[in-house]
């Protein structure tokens, strides 16, 4: 995947399998090498779980202001 060939060019050498490559402002297609990072498994686990609770979050938010405004979704 783009995001582990960007970071081993980053770091000059080959990630190993264990290392996990999080995006940073959770955009998955932004591979710049300032948004990415080497973290854990437990890590990235946690990193994700609260991405996905915080946009979840954001699309419940949306969704009350659509109906608030009568705009079908």
């Amino acid at each position: 995947r783009e995001h582990r060939l960007v970071m081993a060019r980053k770091l000059g050498r080959p990630l190993v399998t264990i290392e996990n490559v999080h995006h940073v402002d959770g955009d998955k297609l932004n591979n710049d090498p300032s948004n990415l990072t080497i973290v854990s498994n437990s890590e990235h686990q946690k990193l994700e779980s609260h991405q996905t609770k915080s946009l979840l979050k954001e699309i419940a938010r949306l969704k009350s202001i659509l109906l608030l405004h009568n705009i079908p979704f």
